[in-house]
């Protein structure tokens, strides 16, 4: 199927290339006739629409050959019986035809295929409001949970649970805090994009939300503090993000040491490291490690610093 998909790819790629060549050059010279702009060199009407002619034949040419190659592929996985008889009448297929007879060999052949649970899983009820209970809980959660949530396609339905839900208890932090984590995994799957942007906003919103009920919560500081520090570089939020990550560090100086309250100086000295400020990176760093002394990662930051000569 993987061979498949890329003649698919590559011809089609080809197909448009073409095409838009020949459509681009015809528009271009109709413009310029339009505006009685002229081109010094310039082809007369008469060249130019021999131009596009050739051109149309040589996409023409690669339709076929895509045609061809396709129905080869599928006679080596045993359809040849079936594509056979959707041939067009010269024994050649359209592209159209052609990706039709992929498409449903594909999607429709035993009911479900490959392709389609990977585009579209369907989320079990069960185990969305047992993902939902174990982030309502507090319990440990990790990036594998977060994974296994993105691979099953169950991410969007957990967010959605957690959407009605902050809806009838609107005053509950930790639920705005659970909400936040949901909306930020969502982003991080995502990638950088126009809708990253959408739900790194809502993950913001969530967290603001959180911090506005107890400003003392230590996941929604913590999770702001990550959030904005994802964004991109030239939205300028990595200031933010270093101030959020001092009220933390601030906070839980305050109270008995967590071993998740190590996290805050890791991260906080590599936010001053690439802000460009090595002082303040090294001195959290080394704070950090004196309140937990085991920590391999804080170690190895200083000794990295140290070897560089910063």
């Amino acid at each position: 199927m993987k061979n498949l998909e890329a003649i698919v790819y590559l011809a089609a790629g080809v197909v448009l290339a073409t095409a838009a060549s020949a459509l681009t050059g015809a528009l271009t010279h109709e413009r310029r006739a339009e505006a009685g702009v002229g081109e010094e060199g310039a082809p007369d009407s008469a060249l130019e629409l021999a131009r596009v002619e050739r051109s149309v034949a040589e996409l023409r040419d690669v339709q076929a050959e895509l045609g061809a190659r396709i129905e080869s592929a599928l006679a080596d996985r045993g359809d040849a019986a079936s594509t056979g008889a959707r041939r067009g009448a010269h024994g050649t297929s359209t592209l159209d035809e052609a990706v039709a007879r992929w498409m449903e060999s594909n999607l429709v052949e035993g009911g479900a295929s490959e392709l389609a649970a990977e585009v579209a899983p369907e989320p079990q009820a069960g185990a969305v409001e047992a993902a939902v209970e174990a982030l309502l809980e507090g319990r440990d959660i990790d990036n594998a949970f977060w994974m296994d949530l993105r691979k099953s396609g169950r991410l969007d339905a957990v967010i959605a649970r957690l959407e009605s839900i902050v809806e009838t208890s609107p005053h509950d932090p930790d639920l705005h805090n659970s909400l936040a984590r949901g909306y930020q995994q969502k982003s991080f799957a995502l990638g950088p994009g126009p809708m990253q942007a959408i739900f790194n906003q809502k993950t913001d919103a969530a967290y603001d939300k959180a911090l506005e009920l107890d400003d003392q919560h230590w996941s929604a500081r913590f999770g702001k503090a990550i959030a904005l520090s994802n964004w991109p570089t030239y939205q300028g939020k990595s200031g933010a993000a270093i101030q959020n990550f001092e009220i933390l560090r601030r906070q839980q100086e305050l109270r008995p040491m967590e071993a998740r309250f190590e996290n805050t100086y890791f991260y906080l000295g590599n936010m001053y490291h690439d802000a460009g400020e090595p002082e303040k990176a090294l001195e959290a760093w080394k704070r950090g490690r004196e309140l937990f002394p085991d920590s391999a990662r804080l170690t190895e930051q200083i000794a990295t610093y140290e070897r560089q000569g910063q």
